[in-house]
Order: structure tokens, then sequence, then C-alpha cells
């Protein structure tokens, strides 16, 4: 098993073994040539098979997903947007974000003795809920 960086311009997408003599020019020369580092870790046995696996994962794309990933960082995060809250008393905030079929609703309560939070899942595979009915 190998291990792959994949760079993209335009539709093109190159995957280079970070394993390799010389991965570092390789890249350093794409990057040159207005290649983007998209994916900074992927293991595969060829780089075709690395670029295969990259495009399944975009099959759902970043923002349809609200996934958002922070230069520097390996993992992602969830993107939360903050809800207009019709109708709540003004000690409850909500917030959604967008997942596979459906949306993450997440509600802060503060009060005079605590803080209370919690998350669930509302299923909606078009993603239509404007964010208030219920």
């Amino acid at each position: 098993m190998n291990e792959y960086i994949i760079l993209e311009k335009d539709d093109i997408s190159i995957a280079v073994n970070i394993i390799e003599e010389g991965a570092g020019e390789e890249i350093r020369g794409l990057q040159k040539d207005s290649f983007t580092i998209v994916c900074e870790s992927i293991k595969a046995l060829s780089a075709e098979k690395a670029i295969k696996l990259w495009s399944q994962k975009e099959q759902y794309r970043e923002d349809e997903l609200r996934f958002k990933k922070m230069r520097g960082e390996s993992d992602s995060t969830l993107h939360w947007e903050n809800l207009s809250n019709e109708g709540f008393a003004v000690h409850h905030r909500t917030f959604r974000t967008k997942v596979p079929g459906g949306w993450l609703v997440s509600v802060t309560s503060r009060v005079y003795h605590g803080v209370g939070c919690g998350v669930t899942f509302v299923p909606d595979p078009q993603h239509l809920w404007d964010g208030n009915s219920t």
C-alpha cells in the first residue's frame, strides 16, 4: 500500500506517491504549474486507484455536505448555520448543517441554572427544509 497526495487543476487530477524519491520536487513543480493539493493523504495500491478513490469521495460535493477542510488539519469540520429562531425565546439558539439524507440540528439553551445542548437528525433527503418550520 502506497500513500499519495492528490493535486488538481481544472479537470486534471494527479496522484504523487509521497514515499518515492523526488516526490517533493514533483509536487512543487505541479504547484508552480497552478495545481492545488486537494487531498493530503490517501492510501492505495497505485496512482490510478488513488485518483479513483478520491473521485468516489468527491461524489458528495463540499458545498452539499457543508464540510470544510481547514488548512493544516487532517480532519473535516462541520459548518453550522445559525437559524433565526422565529417563535423561540431569546435564550435558545438553533443551528443546522447538511449531512447525507437530511440535517443535523443543534439547540442550545441558556437559562438561569445552566446551559443545555442537544443534537438531533432531521430526515430530509432533498434538503428542502427552510430551517424554521417543524
